[in-house]
């Protein structure tokens, strides 16, 4: 273009090249793709030759009887072969049709994924409907290729004032895991019961009872049977006071479950369940991780279900704490914590883990809270099925939802002394109560609750 104008600046008496230029210019900035007719629902706006006006972006078609080109148009347009950059059938008089305005619709059902914020793009593979919205305020229009989260793209503003989201359907039986990455690990849970030569089921550290089934290999030295952490209520176990199984699998589904079945304790009066892998991960500067899980959290206020990374043993059996990382942790206490948050972010404690021995973030999105680590979506994400994934390279992680990144941050796997520490073991469990879940009080006429697993994968890059 600059060469283009410049040739007109120092001929400009040179009218006959005029026209020439002209049509360089046209065809130099239009693109538009090979498509078949439009379809029965889209609206005829011109013949060939003439313009029309479209509110938002919409896409148009233009051409006869099979030979057709696309593009996305927004505002004044024409219908003419410069617009399209060629003439998609010489000869024949043509036509442009533009795709339906979007409608307004219910909120993306439970089984979509979000794959953008406002004022950000997505790219998809095949046409799909997407809706854009918040609450119960929505548009949809189908995408193919890449799209705008934004007013315009859609066509209207479908809720003013608020920061609103694009959700699309999630593609059945698969994960979102960033590309070069192979699996390395899964557990798709199949079969009757848990797979204990891949899980221990209390934490790393010593001080809680016997282990009701007893594995070498979940222990050292005596350690390995600690059943609660912090000012938590519930304590886990493999079987409850009632006798009932506490790890369920069924369907290609792992449920974790907690009950109030600690009779006659007052404070510590529920059982639960959590896992804890046997294999451990750190990346290195040639090897980074995506560690992904699809759950269904419980809609119970008091619960605390958790998918993160904490620090295994030395050989002596000591347990260094930071490091740690929580992929989510999804406390829900009602007012501060509520039903559409969940909060992603490692632990730092004026170690070596970063360089100012705080959190150093380095990407939000625009629904990412940096004050308290909250990602919080338009909609609830309890009782739904959710995709929640990490990214864990050498100096650092994103934290990624259906897909969708929330959040990255700096962070080395080392102890407060910024020396190298132990692997790290995944673990995911279901406590209770405390001063963060707890805070306003536990739904006990809703238990048993539960935190469903679909599945546990880890990818490696190197």
């Amino acid at each position: 273009m600059p060469a283009v104008q410049r040739t007109f600046e120092s001929c400009h008496r040179c009218v006959w090249l005029m026209p020439m230029l002209l049509s360089i210019v046209v065809s130099a900035t239009v693109t538009a793709q090979t498509v078949g007719p439009p379809p029965s629902d889209w609206t005829l706006v011109s013949s060939e030759g003439g313009s029309f006006t479209l509110n938002g972006t919409r896409d148009v078609r233009y051409g006869a009887n099979t030979s057709w080109l696309q593009k996305s148009v927004s505002g004044a347009a024409q219908c003419t072969n410069a617009f399209f950059g060629r003439d998609p059938l010489v000869g024949v008089g043509k036509q442009c049709w533009a795709a339906p305005a979007p409608l307004a619709v219910p909120p993306p059902p439970s089984t979509w994924r979000k794959v953008a914020a406002e004022g950000g793009t997505f790219t998809l593979s095949s046409a799909q409907p997407v809706r854009y919205g918040f609450a119960n305020n929505w548009l949809e229009r189908t995408v193919n290729g890449t799209g705008s989260c934004t007013n315009q793209f859609f066509g209207r503003d479908p809720l003013a004032g608020t920061g609103k989201e694009c959700w699309s359907p999630a593609v059945a039986a698969n994960d979102f895991h960033p590309a070069g990455y192979t699996l390395s690990f899964s557990d798709e849970f199949g079969g009757t019961q848990l797979d204990r030569t891949q899980w221990c089921t209390r934490y790393v550290y010593g001080g809680g009872p016997r282990l009701q089934l007893a594995d070498a290999e979940c222990q050292l030295n005596g350690d390995g049977t600690l059943d609660f952490l912090n000012d938590e209520q519930q304590r886990y176990v493999d079987t409850n006071r009632s006798g009932e199984i506490m790890h369920v699998v069924s369907g290609g589904v792992l449920t974790l479950r907690a009950t109030r079945t600690r009779a006659g304790e007052t404070y510590a009066a529920y059982e639960a369940a959590m896992i804890r892998s046997k294999k451990t991960y750190q990346p290195s500067a040639t090897t980074s991780y995506y560690l992904t899980t699809r759950v269904k959290l419980p809609n119970v206020i008091g619960t605390w279900p958790a998918f993160w990374l904490s620090g295994d043993r030395r050989s002596s059996g000591a347990v260094e704490w930071p490091p740690e990382i929580d992929i989510f942790e999804g406390a829900l206490n009602g007012k501060d914590d509520r039903a559409e948050m969940l909060r992603q972010g490692s632990q730092t404690r004026g170690g070596k883990q970063t360089s100012t021995g705080g959190q150093v973030i380095t990407f939000a999105a625009p629904d990412f809270d940096r004050r308290f680590d909250n990602y919080i979506a338009a909609r609830s994400l309890r009782g739904v099925w959710l995709e929640v994934g990490l990214e864990w390279t050498a100096q650092g992680v994103c934290y990624f939802v259906d897909g969708y990144k929330t959040m990255c941050e700096s962070y080395r796997w080392v102890n407060n002394a910024g020396t190298a520490t132990p692997n790290a073991a995944v673990l995911l469990n279901l406590a209770i109560g405390g001063s963060w879940a707890g805070r306003y009080g536990i739904e006990d006429a809703k238990f048993p609750t539960s935190l469903q697993v679909d599945y546990v994968r880890v990818y490696r890059k190197q």
